[in-house]
């Protein structure tokens, strides 16, 4: 069932804080996250590999579960506001309509981003791919929750609920468009891919590896990409996302290498 409400209505009921985006000085801190992380995977560190340490891993397990409650019980208590963000910069690109058609081919590319980096894993050494599982296995968690309580905090109105006003029936995801949890996913997907392959010893088994890698950056960005045609996310959501997801794959992957 899907209802329309007038967009004033919209706009101003229940509504707690109206975010007031710099939208230059924001893309230029972005554009500086970005740069940072470029460097970091150009910087050289090949021929690494990835290990566990049971102590470590069992603290950031600990850790992630008492976020996961801590993300379950604000989904579950706490007021999500109805905010709509002033449309500045790259978010006047955004797409005020639903595309259930785009929304559904970027569901497609999320899975595949998921397919190719767990093959670009089994193109690894035996001795490395627990470790890459255990690894790529913290950071999708980390970035699930993180993404989660983000939305859930900001509560920012998607493109298309601006734009016609359409609610569709399940009332909270209306408000979750702060940031793309597509892009957060896939890019930290495609990231400890591409790290652990790149960075692993060189061979010929890794060479499909790197390949596949390579195909879920790609995909990745395609799901982005969609998201905003899709009239999910604006611009900023996706680009936030993708920052997110690849500097979490970054910190997280890096911790866990050996020197």
């Amino acid at each position: 069932m899907v209802s329309y409400k007038n967009n004033n209505i919209l706009k101003y009921n229940n509504l707690k804080h109206t975010h007031k985006l710099k939208s230059v000085v924001l893309t230029l801190k972005k554009m500086c996250i970005i740069v940072l992380a470029s460097s970091a995977l150009t910087t050289n560190l090949f021929g690494q590999n990835l290990q566990l340490s049971s102590k470590r891993e069992v603290t950031l397990g600990s850790s992630m579960i008492l976020l996961s409650g801590a993300s379950f019980y604000l989904s579950q208590h706490y007021n999500t506001p109805s905010n709509t963000w002033q449309i500045k910069g790259i978010d006047q690109w955004n797409q005020p309509y639903l595309n259930k058609r785009n929304a559904t081919i970027s569901d497609i590319t999320f899975i595949s981003t998921l397919a190719a980096s767990t093959l670009s894993g089994l193109a690894l050494p035996k001795q490395q791919q627990l470790a890459y599982g255990v690894v790529m296995a913290q950071n999708v968690w980390l970035t699930a929750n993180v993404v989660q309580i983000s939305k859930v905090l900001v509560g920012r109105n998607r493109p298309y609920v601006k734009g016609t006003g359409l609610i569709e029936e399940e009332h909270s995801d209306n408000y979750y468009s702060f940031f793309s949890g597509h892009s957060a996913l896939c890019a930290t997907m495609a990231t400890t891919a591409l790290l652990a392959t790149y960075k692993n010893y060189n061979g010929s088994a890794l060479n499909w590896g790197k390949a596949t890698a390579l195909s879920g950056v790609a995909l990745a960005l395609s799901t982005g990409i969609l998201r905003i045609t899709a009239g999910k996310h604006y611009p900023s959501d996706v680009l936030t996302g993708l920052i997110v997801g690849t500097s979490i794959a970054l910190i997280n992957t890096m911790l866990h290498e050996t020197k």
